[in-house]
């Protein structure tokens, strides 16, 4: 790993960084010899006699396991993850929301402009409103503008 600004200084040369994706490894063969298989069962929710494999094989699975076990015990820290699930939920559809009312933005935009092209080529109003979706009094609004 190298400082970004200096490229002749290295950070660091003990960090590994795996990049896994979980839809290949989903669709292999887990070889339970490998440490890093392992682990990935364990992260996929594999059922209880896989998960049951590879404890036994790496016990710091079952150390993990322990642990994620007391989490889901324990009510403070499950309230916490619950809220925090839902913040990450609600930002979602706040983010869905935003993107779906800036198209309908843009799409009405592109039907004022082309209601403009239209007026300033002649059109008359009942072609300008077939054809863009505008009502007559949005079309009586353009025609000021324009003509003022």
């Amino acid at each position: 790993m190298w400082e970004d600004s200096h490229k002749d200084y290295k950070l660091t040369d003990v960090l590994e960084i795996r990049f896994i994706e979980l839809p290949k490894f989903r669709k292999k063969q887990p070889d339970m010899s490998k440490p890093l298989d392992r682990w990935l069962l364990f992260l996929e929710d594999s059922p209880k006699e896989v998960l049951e494999m590879a404890m036994k094989a790496e016990p710091a699975i079952e150390k993990a396991q322990k642990v994620l076990e007391y989490l889901g015990t324990n009510e403070e820290i499950r309230r916490y993850y619950e809220l925090r699930e839902k913040a990450i939920h609600d930002e979602i559809t706040r983010i869905t929301g935003a993107k779906e009312e800036g198209i309908q933005q843009g799409i009405q935009q592109q039907r004022l402009e082309v209601a403009r092209k239209m007026i300033k080529d002649g059109f008359d109003d009942t072609m300008i409103e077939k054809y863009t979706g505008i009502s007559k009094d949005e079309i009586m609004n353009l025609k000021r503008e324009q003509f003022s």
